[in-house]
Protein backbone atom coordinates (compact mmCIF):
# COMPACT_ATOMS: atom_id res chain seq x y z
CA UNK A 1 0.00 0.00 0.00
CA UNK A 2 1.44 3.08 -1.21
CA UNK A 3 1.28 6.29 1.54
CA UNK A 4 2.58 10.05 1.65
CA UNK A 5 6.45 9.18 2.11
CA UNK A 6 6.46 6.33 -0.31
CA UNK A 7 9.01 5.77 -3.08
CA UNK A 8 10.66 3.34 -5.01
CA UNK A 9 13.90 1.68 -3.98
CA UNK A 10 15.95 4.16 -6.43
CA UNK A 11 13.86 6.85 -4.51
CA UNK A 12 11.65 7.40 -7.31
CA UNK A 13 8.22 8.59 -6.24
CA UNK A 14 4.81 6.39 -5.91
CA UNK A 15 1.56 7.54 -6.94
CA UNK A 16 -0.15 8.80 -3.62
CA UNK A 17 -3.73 9.19 -1.78
CA UNK A 18 -4.90 12.22 -2.64
CA UNK A 19 -6.56 11.95 0.67
CA UNK A 20 -3.72 11.13 2.40
CA UNK A 21 -1.90 14.59 0.74
CA UNK A 22 -5.29 16.43 1.84
CA UNK A 23 -5.19 15.63 4.92
CA UNK A 24 -1.12 16.31 5.51
CA UNK A 25 -1.41 19.84 3.91
CA UNK A 26 -3.96 20.70 5.59
CA UNK A 27 -3.09 20.04 9.11
CA UNK A 28 0.42 21.59 7.95
CA UNK A 29 -0.99 24.49 6.28
CA UNK A 30 -3.59 24.89 9.67
CA UNK A 31 -0.29 25.26 11.56
CA UNK A 32 1.31 27.70 9.08
CA UNK A 33 -1.15 30.13 9.48
CA UNK A 34 -1.06 29.93 13.00
CA UNK A 35 2.23 30.53 13.38
CA UNK A 36 2.13 32.82 10.76
CA UNK A 37 -0.65 35.12 12.57
CA UNK A 38 1.31 34.55 16.20
CA UNK A 39 4.62 36.26 14.37
CA UNK A 40 2.06 39.18 13.34
CA UNK A 41 0.35 39.79 16.57
CA UNK A 42 3.24 39.87 18.69
CA UNK A 43 5.60 41.68 16.17
CA UNK A 44 3.41 42.72 12.90
CA UNK A 45 5.86 40.73 11.35
CA UNK A 46 4.55 37.46 9.05
CA UNK A 47 7.31 34.79 9.86
CA UNK A 48 5.84 32.68 7.16
CA UNK A 49 5.56 35.64 4.25
CA UNK A 50 8.82 35.94 2.29
CA UNK A 51 7.74 37.70 -0.75
CA UNK A 52 6.18 40.55 1.80
CA UNK A 53 9.32 40.14 4.05
CA UNK A 54 11.19 40.50 0.44
CA UNK A 55 9.10 42.98 -0.63
CA UNK A 56 9.63 45.50 3.04
CA UNK A 57 13.01 44.57 2.69
CA UNK A 58 13.49 46.66 -0.40
CA UNK A 59 11.42 49.08 0.72
CA UNK A 60 13.19 49.82 3.95
CA UNK A 61 16.68 49.99 2.45
CA UNK A 62 15.43 52.27 -0.65
CA UNK A 63 13.82 54.11 2.17
CA UNK A 64 17.02 54.80 3.18
CA UNK A 65 16.45 52.25 6.81
CA UNK A 66 19.23 50.08 6.01
CA UNK A 67 18.37 48.63 9.40
CA UNK A 68 15.17 47.90 9.66
CA UNK A 69 15.61 46.51 5.99
CA UNK A 70 18.54 43.95 7.45
CA UNK A 71 16.06 42.95 9.94
CA UNK A 72 13.40 42.03 6.87
CA UNK A 73 16.93 39.87 5.30
CA UNK A 74 17.15 37.81 8.71
CA UNK A 75 14.14 36.79 8.59
CA UNK A 76 14.08 35.65 5.17
CA UNK A 77 17.73 33.94 5.78
CA UNK A 78 16.20 32.14 8.77
CA UNK A 79 13.44 30.89 6.52
CA UNK A 80 16.15 29.70 4.25
CA UNK A 81 17.82 27.90 6.98
CA UNK A 82 15.09 26.10 8.27
CA UNK A 83 14.31 24.53 4.39
CA UNK A 84 17.59 23.17 4.51
CA UNK A 85 17.59 21.64 7.57
CA UNK A 86 14.79 19.75 6.46
CA UNK A 87 16.42 19.21 3.23
CA UNK A 88 19.21 18.16 4.66
CA UNK A 89 17.68 15.56 7.01
CA UNK A 90 15.32 14.29 4.20
CA UNK A 91 18.44 13.92 1.63
CA UNK A 92 20.82 11.69 4.12
CA UNK A 93 18.14 9.77 4.91
CA UNK A 94 17.76 6.26 2.90
CA UNK A 95 14.09 6.57 0.78
CA UNK A 96 12.52 3.98 3.33
CA UNK A 97 13.14 6.01 6.04
CA UNK A 98 11.43 9.24 4.85
CA UNK A 99 8.25 8.86 7.18
CA UNK A 100 11.12 8.40 10.24
CA UNK A 101 12.39 11.84 8.61
CA UNK A 102 9.25 13.73 8.35
CA UNK A 103 8.03 12.54 11.85
CA UNK A 104 11.74 13.67 13.11
CA UNK A 105 11.09 17.00 11.53
CA UNK A 106 7.47 17.64 13.02
CA UNK A 107 8.93 16.15 16.44
CA UNK A 108 11.75 18.51 16.34
CA UNK A 109 9.14 21.75 15.44
CA UNK A 110 7.27 21.35 18.29
CA UNK A 111 10.34 20.86 20.70
CA UNK A 112 11.79 24.22 18.90
CA UNK A 113 8.23 25.96 19.27
CA UNK A 114 7.90 25.42 23.04
CA UNK A 115 11.78 25.94 23.37
CA UNK A 116 10.78 29.66 21.59
CA UNK A 117 8.05 29.48 24.39
CA UNK A 118 10.59 29.38 27.30
CA UNK A 119 13.09 32.02 25.10
CA UNK A 120 9.91 34.25 25.27
CA UNK A 121 9.55 33.66 29.24
CA UNK A 122 12.95 34.61 29.89
CA UNK A 123 13.97 36.99 27.30
CA UNK A 124 13.38 40.76 29.18
CA UNK A 125 14.18 42.48 25.19
CA UNK A 126 14.09 41.71 21.72
CA UNK A 127 11.30 39.51 22.21
CA UNK A 128 8.95 39.54 19.78
CA UNK A 129 12.06 39.54 17.23
CA UNK A 130 13.45 36.03 18.83
CA UNK A 131 9.75 35.01 18.33
CA UNK A 132 9.44 36.05 14.90
CA UNK A 133 12.86 34.66 14.26
CA UNK A 134 12.32 30.82 15.36
CA UNK A 135 8.87 31.04 13.82
CA UNK A 136 10.65 31.52 10.37
CA UNK A 137 13.21 29.06 10.42
CA UNK A 138 10.19 26.60 11.66
CA UNK A 139 8.04 27.68 8.62
CA UNK A 140 11.23 26.88 6.83
CA UNK A 141 11.51 23.86 8.02
CA UNK A 142 7.74 22.73 7.56
CA UNK A 143 7.32 23.96 4.22
CA UNK A 144 10.78 22.11 2.91
CA UNK A 145 9.38 18.80 4.27
CA UNK A 146 6.43 18.63 2.54
CA UNK A 147 7.48 20.40 -0.96
CA UNK A 148 10.05 17.34 -0.62
CA UNK A 149 8.20 14.54 0.23
CA UNK A 150 5.72 15.56 -1.88
CA UNK A 151 7.42 15.60 -5.13
CA UNK A 152 6.89 19.86 -4.96
CA UNK A 153 3.42 19.19 -4.72
CA UNK A 154 2.39 20.79 -1.51
CA UNK A 155 3.24 23.70 0.20
CA UNK A 156 2.53 24.87 3.43
CA UNK A 157 3.14 28.22 3.35
CA UNK A 158 1.94 31.09 1.03
CA UNK A 159 4.31 32.39 -1.91
CA UNK A 160 7.18 31.46 0.11
CA UNK A 161 8.31 28.40 -2.66
CA UNK A 162 11.18 30.02 -3.94
CA UNK A 163 12.75 30.80 -0.81
CA UNK A 164 11.79 27.10 0.00
CA UNK A 165 13.26 25.69 -3.22
CA UNK A 166 16.15 28.03 -2.50
CA UNK A 167 16.81 25.80 0.86
CA UNK A 168 15.76 22.39 -0.12
CA UNK A 169 18.23 22.66 -3.42
CA UNK A 170 20.60 23.87 -1.01
CA UNK A 171 20.45 21.15 1.31
CA UNK A 172 20.08 18.64 -1.46
CA UNK A 173 23.96 19.87 -2.64
CA UNK A 174 25.40 19.73 0.41
CA UNK A 175 23.78 15.98 1.06
CA UNK A 176 25.16 14.99 -1.85
CA UNK A 177 28.21 16.56 -1.43
CA UNK A 178 28.65 15.21 2.19
CA UNK A 179 27.85 11.28 0.77
CA UNK A 180 30.18 11.20 -1.86
CA UNK A 181 33.09 12.87 0.63
CA UNK A 182 33.62 16.34 -1.02
CA UNK A 183 32.59 18.08 1.81
CA UNK A 184 36.18 16.18 3.72
CA UNK A 185 38.24 16.30 0.95
CA UNK A 186 37.37 20.39 0.94
CA UNK A 187 37.24 21.18 4.34
CA UNK A 188 39.52 18.60 6.00
CA UNK A 189 39.35 15.63 7.94
CA UNK A 190 35.71 14.58 8.73
CA UNK A 191 36.65 12.29 11.25
CA UNK A 192 36.16 8.96 10.03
Amino acid sequence: MNNFFSATPDGAPTRQSPFVEIGLASALAGVAGALNVMGFMIAGVFSANMTGNVTSLADRIGGGDAGDGLRYLLIVLLFVAGAIFAALMLELLAPHRRAGACIAILVAEALLLVALDGADRLASTHRADIMVDGLSFLMGLQNAMAARVSHARLRTTHVSGTSTDIGVGVGVIIGQLYKRGSLCEAGGNCGT
